[in-house]
């Protein structure tokens, strides 16, 4: 046998000695615990005050999960806003109805000709055994106001 023969069966020894018995991949238990956001979308309008509002609207599979909150282990959502920039977002706030108004002083135009607005949902489940879980985020839905 030749050197570099001799190496290589010597190699695959000690690596095929050092593999253990094929274990099984760890099963993923959060995800379903609480329900996707879906149909989420964003509505332009303006106020009786002419402020632009935003209204965001989304909901839940009711089929899937039932329409009682607590069974379907949905607490609340929490809305996410950034401006510009999808690495940087900040919370609005918490609300427990699938509906989502905002006119407050950053989307009002002012002096700027345009801003462009992103927002995105996280839905939260109620706390059992001492473990909340958090769902995952909607799918980013981004408006642009102009000026007319």
């Amino acid at each position: 046998m030749k050197f570099w023969q001799t190496c290589f069966l010597a190699a695959f020894s000690w690596v095929a000695a050092g593999c253990g018995p094929e274990r099984g991949l760890i099963p993923n238990t959060h995800d379903g615990r609480v329900p996707d956001v879906i149909d989420f979308s964003a509505q332009l309008d303006s106020t009786q005050s002419h402020k632009r509002l935003i209204t965001l609207t989304w909901a839940y599979d009711t089929v899937r999960y039932g329409t009682d909150r607590e069974q379907a282990n949905l607490r609340d959502w929490e809305v996410f806003r950034s401006f510009n920039d999808t690495s940087f977002f900040q919370s609005r706030g918490r609300t427990f109805f699938p509906t989502f108004s905002d006119s407050s002083n950053e989307i009002q135009l002012g002096a700027r000709d345009s801003v462009v607005v992103l927002y995105k949902v996280y839905p939260s489940g109620y706390t059992h055994d001492k473990i909340q879980f958090t769902g995952k985020p909607s799918d980013i839905v981004i408006v642009t106001i102009k000026k007319n």
